[in-house]
Parts: structure tokens; C-alpha cells; sequence
């Protein structure tokens, strides 16, 4: 037996019934956990270009995409997905504040570094083994605040060593892993 699955179009659809308000007007969008699950970022994301947060956390999501219209997008929460790759932020790069990838596949960070607005990065319980692959956090001038707990990478590591490198590579971090930076 096939599992249904939804769209963020039937996500939609269920949250203007509830609230009775327009999600196209709306600055805050919450479709996490939703049943069933969501499996697609369908083109309706086309039509929310004043949402400011987006939350679709819990779903079943496989690939980023049709967030070109979001151009007011800060907060953007996919995690627990089946997200494979960062590509498709593309279109948010210069507007996203706050990324939340935690418990997805994502084995490598290329093309972070168009985020040029980027202070908080979530990325604890992924495929990440590369050190180079985490570093690459260091071409987002304004990171501060990010988070890899449970990923190959560091779970190989001393957490002093972890900080040590962490820490000198990316200057301009205050918070690994929780914790804040302590000299």
C-alpha cells in the first residue's frame, strides 16, 4: 500500500480554511508536521511573496525549490526532510536570516555561500564527513550562530578539538553547537 502524501498547495488550502485568512498576505506560515505529509515545495510557494517565515519542518520533502517569488523570506525551517542538497536557496540568498536543515541527508554545503545574509545555520544529524564541507561556512560574512551536532564530521572529534578549529576557522562565530564562545 502507497502512502498519500500532500503538496504545500493542499497545505495551503487547510490553512486559510482554519484561519481564515489569506496565506498570500500572510507573513508567517507554519505547515510542520502536516498530515500526510508534505512531499513536495509545489509551485503555490510561487504566490507567497510576503512570507517572512516559513516553516515546513516534519515532512517528507526530497528537494528545495519555487521559493523565487519569497523575496521577503528571513526564517526558512526544513528540517526532519529527506533533503539531499542545499541547492534551490538560491532565490532567498540575499534575504535569509535563519536556515534550519537538522535531521536531512545533506552531505555538502556547496553553494552556501551565497547567503549572504546568513547568521544561523542548523545543521545536527546529517551526512556532513568533510571538514572542508563545514568550513565552507566561512564565506557567509554574518554567521554566528550554527549548529552540527551528530554528523560525521564532528562526531569523530574531540568537542575541544571540534571548537578549537570551529573557532579559529570561522572568527566570526558565537554559538557552536549550543554553546556559546567562551573566549
Amino acid at each position: 500500500m502507497t502512502e498519500k502524501s500532500s503538496t504545500v498547495k493542499d497545505a495551503i488550502r487547510e490553512w486559510e480554511q482554519t484561519s481564515g485568512e489569506k496565506a498570500v498576505a500572510a507573513k508567517e506560515l507554519d505547515f510542520q508536521f502536516f498530515y500526510p505529509p508534505i512531499s513536495v515545495m509545489d509551485n503555490s510557494l510561487l504566490s507567497l511573496d510576503k512570507c517572512e517565515k516559513l516553516y515546513l519542518s516534519t515532512n517528507v520533502i526530497g528537494k528545495i525549490q519555487n521559493l523565487q517569488n519569497m523575496k521577503s523570506l528571513t526564517v526558512l525551517s526544513l528540517a526532519r526532510n529527506s533533503i539531499t542538497s542545499i541547492s534551490g536557496l538560491e532565490p532567498v540568498a540575499g534575504t535569509l536570516v535563519e536556515l534550519y536543515l537538522s535531521y536531512n541527508h545533506i552531505n555538502n554545503l556547496k553553494g552556501i555561500n551565497v547567503m549572504t545574509k546568513l547568521k544561523t545555520l542548523y545543521m545536527n544529524n546529517n551526512a556532513l564527513r568533510d571538514i572542508n564541507e563545514v568550513l565552507r561556512i566561512n564565506d557567509l560574512p554574518f554567521i554566528e550562530d550554527v549548529a552540527f551536532i551528530g554528523n560525521p564530521v564532528s562526531e569523530r572529534m574531540e568537542e575541544q578539538e571540534w571548537q578549537q578549529i570551529m573557532y579559529k576557522k570561522v572568527p566570526t562565530l558565537k554559538r557552536l553547537d549550543g554553546a556559546f564562545r567562551t573566549y
